[in-house]
């Protein structure tokens, strides 16, 4: 499975998957480094992506270059990568 399969897969599971969007938005809040803390928490979930492969990831989706389920488009907007929950939590790449 590519990166780019894993990338899309864990940004899946984000967007339905109540928990893990609770878990990220802690590590998020809490992490001095939020792309190594994604990186291990999608590792705690199955999905083996180094935090370098989801900032590349990311990069590559925000340009364009790579096109996003509409699940996919709901957990990422604008310049930031977003987790739409009760609260919500943006985290520049």
């Amino acid at each position: 499975m590519s990166t780019n399969d894993k990338l899309h897969q864990f940004l899946q599971a984000v967007s339905q998957n109540q928990q893990l969007q609770q878990e990220l938005l802690a590590v998020l809040e809490a992490a001095e480094d939020d792309r190594q803390a994604t990186a291990e928490l999608a590792k705690k979930y199955g999905y083996d992506l180094s935090a370098q492969e989801i900032r590349d990831g990311i990069e590559r989706i925000q340009s364009g270059s790579e096109i996003l389920s509409d699940q996919e488009l709901i957990t990422m907007s604008g310049g930031s990568f977003s987790i739409k929950t009760g609260s919500s939590i943006q985290v520049k790449w």
